[in-house]
């Protein structure tokens, strides 16, 4: 053994240790230093110290008591030197682990939301014991912020599970299916008495989320019920729709029972079943346009188109009824037998292609229409009115439409402040007429218009006014509707004619619905975005079958309803 050791520095810590003050090691000092390190041993046992780290010190005082037994001085100093540094290596790494494992536990239970300012408190003073080497005390202290920061967890933990059983009790007594999660809380049942903290947490917090995307998933079920009733609605006299209301009855059942996950599932097979039917419909109306076109050719040419042209009845009458096979099947034949006819004279079928000259004109009225909040005249600020975008004249001046002062006698100010759009009857009787001639005839079919009008304010509020509309030749069928092509000059000819008595606002459109309510479609927004994105544009839908009509505008990324007053423009127009 090394005997290079300061015996000063040993003699100053026996003396400090066991309070007797000489200038050599007697062999009391040696007994009482001995007492001392056999007592230090008992308490670092107690705190939890390491087997091989006692072992080394007891060896180190054993072998001090052999030395001073053969008059080996220095050998003595040098034993208790490594006995008193085994001893505060041993007593620091005790302090070092105890303070880490109470800020690990407090850490913990502070992320997963326990309540922990009294562990945080102890942990502080106990870091302030270790920095003043008072290593008993500061171990105490640890030791206690462990306890309270474990009762701050195991707290969180049953109030967890207890907000959990809570839940899955509602969700069961609603009918909710909990058998999935059911062992995933026992689990954590157990993991909490066995003191496993964190794989109990993860257990619960499993069983939250269960919980709530079980309510989420009911929620989207009973959303998506009510969209696949709208478009099993929609298409109510297209193609068959038995499957479709199959599954929306079985899901309705599993809603009912608030199965949500088989709801879920069940209501999307529905409503990709309605779209697979729209889809195989839109498929057979374009054969059908396709054999009507090639038709058409024919008949330029001076050919009869024989038996393709009662195919084509056929396929229409097929229409009328819904059923979407026979359109396909006689649409398909008509195309067969145009074809035939075609290639047996030698014709090549033309596709037909956009009119250059007429795609600009629409190209114009639309740049005009849709993007007039950019073209306001030099005359803004002398006259207002004047400064409107007319269709003839368009200028590039980057500025919002300016909107007049609503009249005080407008007869209506106790609804101002609700309201966001004024229609005159007369415009509602044109909507309703138009709508009612679309949708009582052979077949239900769809129609629309432009709403035309100004915009003012009132107290610092817009308002939408519409003073008239127009419309002009349609395609249209049960659930769709755009101006032909063919329709368009008569539209521009309306619209000159309307621009010759007052400047005006395109402020919107109007279209039906007949029979399926009033509501934005998915494409009825997009045209809404595309083409009348203006806060003042306002999109109109009537059913006339039931009876409706809703105004509606875009509010971020979809719509919202608004409120009207229907006015009477001899008395009351602005």
């Amino acid at each position: 053994m090394s005997t290079n050791v300061d015996t000063k520095v040993v003699m100053e810590r026996v003396t400090r240790e066991t309070g007797i003050n000489a200038n050599d090691l007697t062999e009391e000092m040696l007994a009482k230093t001995l007492d001392i390190i056999d007592n230090t041993v008992v308490e670092l046992k107690s705190l939890g110290a390491d087997k091989r780290a006692i072992g080394k010190i007891q060896i180190s005082y054993i072998a001090s008591k052999r030395y001073y037994k053969k008059g080996e001085k220095e050998k003595v100093y040098s034993a208790l030197d490594k006995g008193f540094s085994l001893i505060d290596k041993t007593l620091a790494d005790i302090v070092d682990n105890t303070i880490q494992q109470a800020r690990d536990i407090v850490e913990r239970a502070a992320k997963a939301g326990a309540e922990t300012s009294e562990a945080e408190n102890l942990l502080s003073k106990a870091e302030e014991e270790r920095n003043a080497k008072r290593y008993k005390e500061c171990v105490e202290l640890a030791k206690r912020a462990i306890d309270v920061g474990k009762n701050a967890y195991l707290d969180f933990l049953n109030e967890t599970l207890k907000v959990v059983k809570d839940r899955l009790a509602r969700l069961d007594a609603s009918g909710g299916d909990i058998s999935g999660i059911v062992d995933t809380v026992k689990e954590a049942e157990m993991l909490i008495r066995n003191d496993d903290y964190e794989h109990a947490l993860a257990d619960l917090t499993k069983c939250l989320e269960y919980t709530l995307n079980e309510n989420k998933m009911y929620e989207e079920a009973g959303r998506l019920i009510n969209v696949a009733k709208e478009k099993i609605s929609k298409l109510s006299r297209i193609g068959d729709n038995t499957r479709a209301k199959q599954l929306l009855a079985s899901a309705e059942e599993a809603y009912r029972m608030r199965r949500s996950k088989r709801a879920l599932e069940t209501i999307q097979m529905c409503i990709e079943e309605t779209e697979k039917t729209k889809k195989e419909y839109d498929e057979a109306i374009d054969t059908l346009l396709e054999a009507q076109t090639k038709i058409e050719q024919l008949k330029q040419k001076g050919i009869s188109p024989g038996t393709a042209e009662e195919l084509l009845e056929t396929a229409k009458i097929s229409i009328q009824e819904g059923n979407v096979s026979m359109i396909m099947k006689y649409a398909k034949d008509a195309v067969k037998e145009a074809d035939s006819i075609l290639k047996s004279h030698g014709i090549e079928y033309e596709t037909p292609v956009a009119q250059p000259a007429q795609a600009a004109d629409s190209d114009m009225l639309l740049k005009s229409l849709w993007e007039e909040d950019k073209n306001v005249g030099q005359a803004l600020e002398a006259k207002p009115i004047e400064a409107k975008p007319v269709i003839e004249d368009a200028l590039a001046v980057a500025h919002e439409p300016v909107p007049k002062m609503l009249p005080e006698d407008f007869n209506l100010e106790a609804l101002h402040a609700e309201l966001d759009m004024y229609i005159s009857s007369v415009v509602v009787r044109k909507i309703v007429n138009h709508c009612v001639q679309y949708a009582f005839g052979e077949q239900k079919l769809e129609c629309m218009g432009f709403m035309l009008g100004d915009m003012y304010i009132y107290n610092g509020k817009r308002y939408t006014v519409v003073r008239d509309v127009v419309t002009t030749d349609l395609d249209a069928t049960a659930i769709s509707v755009k101006f032909s092509r063919e329709g368009w000059d008569k539209l521009f000819e309306q619209m000159d004619s309307i621009g010759k008595n007052y400047d005006y606002l395109l402020v919107g459109w109007y279209h039906s619905h007949p029979d399926y309510s009033c509501y934005l479609s998915d494409t009825d927004i997009n045209t809404q975005k595309r083409m009348f994105k203006n806060p003042h544009q306002i999109a109109v839908v009537c059913d006339p079958v039931r009876m409706e009509m809703k105004g509606f505008r875009l509010k971020d990324d979809s719509y919202e309803e608004i409120s009207y007053a229907v006015y009477e423009p001899d008395e009351q127009t602005p």
